[in-house]
């Protein structure tokens, strides 16, 4: 079993952009969240649908793929490969944000349903956002500032 370090050790899989959009739960509440698609969750629990009435848990992903393959040939790659044409099928699933929604989860998730080593992605509240921004502009203030008292500037207006 492997217990991988970083990202590089995953080959193609990647954490592709969260949403913030509100979803009204029809079913049962999400656990913990650790990331976020239109459609899809990735939380401690598994694979969840964001309304709350589909989920995988984390431990039966890999045991529930094709019973064809043994245990040493059963990659990250062939349940990915699994998982989507099983799930894009149903009428109702966005192929895009399942995509995403299981590479996250291939990331964050060991063959044994507990989780590796990676952190998953942070979606900021409003608030954060805001003082995010508010101190990617005080930086780039004080940055400029700086370049023209000590006469770096070539190009100034």
């Amino acid at each position: 079993m492997n217990d991988f370090k970083t990202k590089d050790d995953f080959g193609w899989f990647k954490f592709c952009p969260q949403t913030r959009s509100e979803v009204h739960n029809k079913g049962e509440a999400l656990d913990f969240v650790l990331w976020q698609g239109e459609q899809w969750s990735v939380t401690m629990y598994g694979l969840e649908l964001r309304d709350g009435t589909y989920h995988v848990p984390a431990k039966d992903l890999w045991k529930l793929a094709p019973k064809l393959l043994s245990e040493k040939t059963k990659t990250r790659q062939c349940v990915f490969v699994h998982w989507f044409q099983h799930l894009s099928q149903k009428v109702w699933c966005d192929e895009d944000d399942i995509d995403h929604a299981l590479q996250a989860f291939l990331l964050l998730f060991n063959e044994n349903g507990k989780r590796t080593n990676i952190m998953p992605p942070t979606l900021m509240g409003e608030a954060e956002i805001e003082e995010y921004a508010v101190n990617c502009a005080n930086h780039a203030y004080k940055l400029a500032r700086f370049r023209a008292m000590e006469g770096l500037v070539f190009d100034a207006p």
